[in-house]
């Protein structure tokens, strides 16, 4: 998992900032009037339509890779836009694009689903009832998150303020830096590599993304270890005895690999850093399938 970046720029929606955000969360407090007053179910609170326009953008942002996993979702699913904070709890960030990360239906649908584990307390919702006027809910609408295109400094810090106050277990694909909480471990007999904490503070958080988000699921830690592969020969190539135009394009292949590109980019950045001694030999014929 990487630190990624918001891409707000003159082709992002309208809907997600300014008068369209207003208009949208507004309709979405009256939802939730409607629902305390019995009037709806809890699902009908929600228009799906809403968030999933927003997953071309977040895949640009993304490189199309989930952005828990770095797993490339798109060859074989078409993925899920994400909300990072769960809409059955926090139902007004339901369309909030800031709340958004696009992810692989495995880690959302087969893990996180609704979970959220916190270790302090959870942000406080906005007061509405079922005897909320339109008044009182128009002044509320527009404020349920930061507005990304319009957003000053004190807004965005009190954004994160408030995020790190409620302590997720769970890093925000945006906000959060995995890099100093995992560690990998790599096993050429397993065929594998697994992420592990990085030093005891990191024990709960790596616990949390294993059991909400899948991060050391079999099938992920023999991807690790299979794309690894090029990483590792061109490393040892680089040991070797080279001529300058050779040791350029081994190079060139492992700025590639760390450049946030490519899948599992967070594995490649801490093996820059922390190199195993000996760098790993994968022989060719522990690639071929077992008889």
């Amino acid at each position: 998992m990487i630190k990624l970046e918001r891409a707000i720029d003159g082709r992002f929606s309208k809907k997600f900032w300014g008068a369209g955000k207003k208009k949208a969360e507004l309709d979405l407090l009256k939802r939730q009037r409607k629902f305390l007053r019995g009037e709806i179910k809890p699902k009908k609170r929600f228009k799906s339509s809403f968030w999933k326009s927003a997953k071309n953008r977040l895949k640009k942002e993304s490189n199309e890779k989930c952005a828990y996993c770095e797993t490339r979702f798109s060859v074989t699913g078409f993925g899920d836009v994400e909300h990072y904070r769960p809409k059955s709890i926090y139902w007004w960030l339901a369309y909030s694009y800031n709340n958004y990360a696009v992810s692989c239906q495995v880690c959302n649908q087969s893990f996180k689903r609704n979970r959220f584990p916190i270790l302090g307390n959870r942000l406080a919702e906005p007061q509405v009832t079922a005897q909320s006027t339109d008044d009182e809910l128009d002044d509320l609408s527009g404020k349920l998150d930061i507005d990304l295109k319009d957003i000053s400094d004190i807004d965005l810090n009190t954004f994160v303020f408030s995020h790190e106050a409620e302590d997720p277990l769970i890093f925000h694909p945006y906000y959060d830096e995995a890099k100093d909480s995992y560690a990998y471990k790599i096993s050429v007999s397993k065929k594998e590599i697994e992420i592990i904490p990085a030093n005891d503070s990191a024990k709960l958080l790596v616990e949390n993304a294993e059991e909400c988000l899948g991060i050391n699921r079999p099938e992920i830690k023999e991807m690790r270890f299979l794309h690894s592969i090029p990483y590792w020969q061109n490393k040892r190539f680089l040991e070797g005895t080279l001529l300058p135009s050779q040791v350029k394009e081994c190079q060139e292949f492992i700025d590639v690999f760390v450049s946030g590109t490519l899948q599992y980019t967070g594995m490649y950045r801490f093996f820059e850093h922390n190199p195993p001694n000996p760098l790993p030999v994968i022989p060719a014929r522990m690639l071929m399938p077992q008889q």
